[in-house]
């Protein structure tokens, strides 16, 4: 796929004379191998890369980019490595790569003819089924008693007795695609509620509450800039404890799925785990990097 890209930018520059689109040309790139550590969430050294007006107000080393001056860039500097710049640095966690000379040069196009910002197309997101060699299971939870675990294979949900180790019984949406799954996506978390009667299980954007002896799921789509990495059930069932990308802690309504209140900052890390006391009035937090601490739900503190 690289090599397709790095084909039709040395194309567009050779054969166009048209300045490079920046959403077309310049940002495929910049999100592969800058974006992910540079943007408005994970700011490092105070930059964003989201935007040309974004580069241009720059980081802590001032301005990214000057448009017209592609040479006095520093964007242009760290992706050649040059003044001790060498960005992305080796060994990176975001499996960035350096540019390659035809991303170079589009980038020294791009800045030389103005820096200019475009308008984003709309993109058709198409989704495309699971492979039918992919059913790992990412997530479980077990009845109080320890008899019944429900456990998210794949895009589905299978509830299995422990005592007999047998398939018990299988949860499916009637509406979801493809028939006989719970999910459109992997089920990545599952929360059983303290007295077994619901269960949560949380998807790509998506939550559902299931109920025994029901046809179907109460569904409550996630707001998508949620982000939603995990969740716990409280013990009434109408709300869900979460934690988003930002390291908040969420309580959602599940008959509405509007977010009831947010404690920002509770973990600078990703968080792993949320336990809820019995009463359901505080949360226990567990993050990456052995970070533990426990919140106050109503307070926020």
């Amino acid at each position: 796929m690289r090599t397709v890209l790095a084909v039709l930018l040395l194309l567009r520059v050779t054969a166009s004379a048209e300045a490079p689109d920046f959403y077309q040309d310049v940002y495929p790139f910049l999100k592969e191998n800058c974006i992910s550590c540079h943007n408005k969430t994970t700011t490092k050294a105070g930059l964003n890369m989201e935007t040309p007006a974004e580069m241009k107000k720059g980081g802590d080393s001032g301005p990214a980019l000057v448009p017209g001056k592609s040479a006095d860039s520093l964007v242009v500097e760290a992706s050649i490595h040059t003044k001790d710049l060498e960005m992305p640095p080796k060994g990176n966690k975001s499996g960035a790569s350096n540019l390659t000379p035809e991303e170079i040069a589009v980038l020294k196009e791009w800045i030389d003819l103005g820096a200019h910002d475009s308008i984003r197309q709309e993109r058709q997101v198409v989704w495309q089924p699971l492979a039918p060699g992919v059913h790992p299971i990412y997530s479980v939870s077990l009845t109080k008693d320890g008899r019944f675990a429900a456990c998210g294979r794949s895009n589905r949900i299978q509830v299995y007795d422990l005592a007999t180790r047998q398939l018990a019984a299988e949860v499916v949406d009637p509406k979801a695609q493809p028939v006989g799954s719970a999910h459109r996506a992997m089920v990545q978390s599952l929360a059983l509620s303290p007295d077994g009667s619901r269960l949560a299980s949380g998807s790509f954007r998506e939550v559902k509450i299931w109920k025994p002896n029901r046809s179907a799921p109460v569904i409550r789509p996630a707001d998508p800039a949620l982000g939603l990495a995990n969740a716990v059930l409280a013990a009434d069932g109408l709300s869900l404890i979460g934690a988003d990308k930002s390291g908040a802690l969420l309580r959602i309504d599940t008959r509405t799925g509007k977010v009831m209140k947010k404690i920002p900052g509770v973990a600078k890390t990703a968080i792993q785990r949320i336990s809820l006391s019995p009463d359901g009035a505080k949360a226990a937090v567990f993050a990456s990097g052995w970070a533990l601490s426990v919140w106050d739900l109503n307070s926020g503190k």
